[in-house]
């Protein structure tokens, strides 16, 4: 409490003097806390020049020592200054610092940074080599946008996101490292590097973009583990010759070599279902191209102006269809002089299929193990995986092989169980397998053609027991993470005697007419109820011959004994129905579609209506 009220002391008496908190020289501080300050500008005549400037590690104010552990926002924005010394005591930098800093070449950056914020060092023309901390997790936003001094990166191991334009127009760019592992490089992050020969990954990366008009990049070999490459990721690359396509990729977006005018040959990975708009529109020089055996679909306007494509190996069992139906003049000179390759007995099925029929040479090729393609649509709450691949809440897709029986293993997490399981193929309707799930896994029959599987997730569920004198064990199940609400009935002639969950004693939240709610259940748990008798004695009751049966509009309750109570739950625990036998076959009426549990003396009884 003491540091809060001095606290409030330094920004009243400061800030009535300097219009900022702290005034010390040339450089004006916010205070941010009892021990801290953030730079938030340093007050230099516009246009002067400066060789170098030394933030200081400290700042005193009213006789108390403060730590610098910031630069804000635009502080140095537009400085012309050389070199700018921070002390070791900053953690964060804000976005735009050192915009426009023209003639800065150097800027020693604390080992504590986590992150380059957004246009941090956008215009800093003259900036030609940057040491970023181990530590630095996020370039964001335009962060060195128009930086024409760099040359080199090496871009550390713990970097996990380039954001948007965070590279844009670097035209002396000419290498880049990445050392680690990467989660995203977002769109355009190094579009406009026109010198940019090369990009080395070192580790896995799983969404790809952002090199769009890097005209002198040559060779890119993408790292095994990529996912998805974005829409128009190399377009206007116009000198890149090769390119490397890991087989773990199931998505490429629109575009993605657009006008790569040099590239000669590519081949397409074997669980990537769809090729997009425009993916290899104008690229001229292309020759070879392998379509993996996953593929589904070729959509319009894929091969327009490549006129030199003269060899298509297709590893597909089923023709993909393809979506243009007029074809521009050098679509019809393929047709006319490239050589098709498909599977062994698959020649007819091409010669048949719209758009494959029109060629000219089509010959067959042993292709090895022939697979279908399972595209998979799963719901929040775990995966699926089958062989090398695994499939998230993000779908993708899975390679089964041809005339096989395949196994899947649904992988929920802690707080989920597989639900919903369905197959659907385009000509042989849907088959589900949500009843045969057992250990997770379930196995499909061998696939007639490519598939879709939708797999959903359901609530996991933790066992209640209800332990209650001379009735037996009542257990619900009950969706984990949620509490139980219920209510303790005692039949007529009977009390409550005592009522523990988990061996706690709760007697005392039983009132009448009122619901008891457990905490929220995580694991197995007990509820007992001990009954006393509000005479003498127990009365037992003989039920060995009670049956329930469903029925329309409910259940029947058969041959249970006069004045025994019949009590109906749903799968959460509360309680639907409570009714005493007056009949020897008494009709319970309830909501078809459902799941019950139906409890009567010493019988307990699960019903499906």
């Amino acid at each position: 409490m003491k540091a809060n009220i001095i606290l409030a002391a330094l920004l009243l008496t400061t800030r009535c003097v300097y219009g900022a908190d702290v005034k010390e020289g040339i450089y004006e501080y916010n205070i941010t806390s009892p021990t801290s300050v953030t730079l938030a500008k340093v007050d230099m005549e516009w246009g002067k020049d400066t060789t170098k400037l030394e933030v200081p590690a400290t700042v005193t104010v009213r006789n108390h020592v403060l730590d610098v552990t910031g630069i804000g926002q635009t502080a140095f924005q537009s400085l012309l200054v050389d070199s700018i010394i921070l002390p070791p005591s900053v953690t964060t930098i804000g976005g735009w610092a050192f915009e426009g800093c023209q003639k800065l070449t150097y800027v020693n950056l604390p080992a504590t940074l986590e992150e380059i914020p957004q246009g941090c060092f956008s215009g800093c023309t003259k900036l030609s080599k940057i040491a970023l901390p181990g530590g630095i997790g996020k370039i964001g936003y335009e962060a060195f946008s128009g930086c024409n001094g760099l040359t080199n990166l090496e871009l550390p191991e713990l970097l996990r996101e380039v954001g948007t334009d965070a590279f844009k127009r670097c035209k002396n760019l000419e290498r880049v490292v990445f050392n680690g592992p990467l989660d995203k490089i977002w769109l355009d992050a190094f579009v406009g590097c026109t010198k940019l020969k090369e990009v080395v990954f070192k580790g896995a990366i799983e969404n790809l973009n952002g090199f769009a008009g890097c005209t002198s990049l040559e060779k890119v070999v993408l790292p095994e583990g990529l996912q998805t490459i974005e829409s128009g990721v190399f377009k206007g690359c116009t000198n890149l010759k090769e390119i490397t396509i890991p087989q773990s990729v199931r998505e490429m977006g629109q575009s993605v070599f657009d006008g790569c005018s040099s590239l000669k040959e590519v081949v397409l990975p074997a669980a990537m279902p769809y090729m997009r708009f425009w993916l290899f529109q104008n690229c001229s020089s292309l020759e070879r191209l392998t379509i993996g055996e996953g593929l589904i679909s070729i959509a319009s306007g894929t091969l327009s102006g490549c006129r030199s494509l003269r060899r298509i190996v297709v590893r597909c069992q089923q023709p993909p269809t393809y979506n243009d139906t007029t074809f521009p003049q050098e679509i019809l000179d393929m047709f006319e002089q490239a050589e098709l390759v498909v599977p062994t007995d698959c020649k007819s099925a091409y010669q048949q299929a719209d758009f494959w029929k029109n060629f000219k040479h089509i010959s067959e090729q042993d292709m090895g193990t022939c697979y279908h393609n399972m595209l998979l649509h799963v719901g929040e709450g775990g995966a699926v995986s089958y062989g090398q691949w695994t499939v998230g809440q993000e779908g993708g897709c899975m390679l089964v092989p041809y005339g096989e029986k395949a196994t899947f293993t649904i992988e929920p997490d802690e707080d989920h169980a597989p639900g919903y399981v369905e197959v659907r193929y385009a000509n042989h309707g849907s088959h589900y397998y949500t009843d045969k799930v057992t250990d997770n896994r379930f196995t499909i029959d061998a696939m007639a053609e490519n598939g879709e599987l939708y797999v959903r997730f359901v609530d996991a569920l933790v066992d209640v027991d209800i332990v209650q004198t001379e009735q037996g064990v009542v257990t619900l199940s009950v969706a984990k993470n949620h509490a139980l609400r219920y209510q303790v009935l005692a039949d007529e002639g009977w009390r409550v005697n005592s009522l523990t969950f988990n061996g706690e004693d709760i007697t005392d939240q039983i009132q009448d007419g009122t619901y008891i709610d457990t905490p929220v259940l995580r694991e197995k748990s007990t509820i007992r109820i001990a009954y006393e008798q509000e005479g003498t004695g127990v009365q037992t009751v003989d039920d060995s011959k009670v049956r329930v049966l469903g029925s329309d509009g409910g259940i029947v309750v058969d041959r249970a004994l006069e004045g025994q109570t019949v009590s109906v739950y749903t799968l959460d625990g509360r309680l639907v129905r409570s009714v005493v036998i007056s009949h020897v076959q008494q009709m319970i009426p309830l909501t078809a579609g459902q799941i019950y549990i139906v409890k009567v003396a010493e019988k307990t009884i699960k019903i499906r209506l």
